[in-house]
């Protein structure tokens, strides 16, 4: 009987000892696994990311307002639009002397919609262009933007995977309403959602060619980890309503953001909920925006950045663009049709910023 249970205590001791090496076999392995993948995310960035076109090839855009427009006529045009807003407020009433960085989530195809064309264009920052879409990517490369741009999606965790992609069609038609619509940059990931081939109605009633494709998921930490960026003067937003689970993957410790624009698509529940994220983050809501060009876009500035310029806070809060500068819709509509030179635009644009500064 002793013997028996020597046995047995030696043979229980013999498997404890072997299931353990087991199991710190199979942890060693996937933390070095994950580790492998990890690097694997960031060199299959490194080769997938498009540099930016050079100045002399750069721009290939199809409006003539991003195409013709010289600065002092593009922003007299686009007074009122949310990115001029927040051009104003980052540009004007913090101005920095270092290079400046944008990151446009929803980059569409490069063109329509595009908050960041004037920053890139007329302010000569440097940017990121990130659209899931392959099929408005492949229209965002031939657009020639003067910025990196990579076909992905954002990652709702902290690691890489692929989903499934709704892209929806540029054409869009309601019944009863008599009209149609064009418009690109709605097509979202499937969280738990059947897709959709062929024609159909679309979330919001308006029936659209759709398409559901696969594609890559990262995080947008690891994607700028590819660039080596690590401050960000301002991020758009835009995914169509995974924004709030995507800012919460951001590490605000790592990674500096001046501003950020974020869309909620009118709806104030999910506005509420994505504020209250980022007070506990540092960020404070300064404006929101609902007109024809969207149902609800949000800014959010770094606390600190109002602490350090609570002067030109103050201002921004305050100001009336043509209020300050004394321009009517004729005298726009005279100054945006009229031939004028870069040497001119840029004077004007300093004039205006002075203008506003002096305030």
């Amino acid at each position: 009987m002793r013997l028996f249970k020597s046995l047995f205590r030696r043979k229980l001791q013999f498997y404890l000892v072997i299931t353990s090496f087991i199991v710190l076999f199979c942890l060693i392995n996937a933390y070095i696994e994950g580790l492998s993948r990890k690097e694997d995310d960031l060199e299959y960035l490194k080769r997938n990311i498009k540099l930016p076109y050079a100045l002399e090839d750069a721009w290939n855009f199809e409006n003539p307002l991003n195409r013709n427009y010289t600065a002092l006529e593009y922003f007299l045009a686009t007074l009122g639009k949310p990115w001029i807003d927040i051009i104003l407020i980052l540009d004007l009433f913090f101005p920095t002397d270092r290079k400046r960085f944008f990151v446009e989530c929803g980059g569409a195809d490069g063109e329509l919609f595009g908050n960041s064309i004037f920053l890139e264009k007329f302010k000569f920052w440097d940017g990121l262009l990130i659209e899931a879409d392959p099929y408005y990517f492949k229209e965002l490369l031939a657009k020639k933007r003067k910025a990196y741009a990579v076909q992905a999606c954002l990652s709702s965790s902290n690691s890489s995977h692929t989903a499934s992609f709704q892209h929806e069609g540029p054409k869009a038609t309601k019944k009863g309403l008599g009209f149609g619509m064009y418009n690109k940059g709605n097509g979202r990931v499937l969280y738990n959602e059947e897709g959709h081939n062929g024609y159909g109605i679309d979330e919001k009633g308006f029936e659209r060619f759709r398409k559901v494709v696969m594609v890559s998921c990262f995080p947008l930490w690891t994607i700028l980890q590819a660039l080596n960026v690590t401050t960000i003067d301002i991020l758009f937003l835009d995914i169509e309503g995974g924004e709030l689970n995507i800012l919460k993957t951001i590490p605000f410790t790592k990674l500096k953001i001046s501003a950020i624009l974020v869309e909620y698509d009118g709806r104030k529940d999910y506005l509420q909920k994505i504020q209250n994220f980022m007070t506990n983050v540092g960020y404070e809501l300064f404006d929101s925006y609902q007109n024809e060009w969207t149902l609800g876009d949000a800014l959010f500035l770094k606390r600190t950045l109002r602490d350090e310029n609570a002067i030109r806070f103050k201002g921004a809060y305050q100001y009336s663009k043509k209020m300050f500068l004394n321009i009517t819709d004729d005298t726009i509509k005279d100054i945006i049709f009229r031939n004028t030179n870069s040497e001119s635009s840029v004077k004007g644009i300093n004039n205006l910023k002075n203008l506003i500064l002096s305030q």
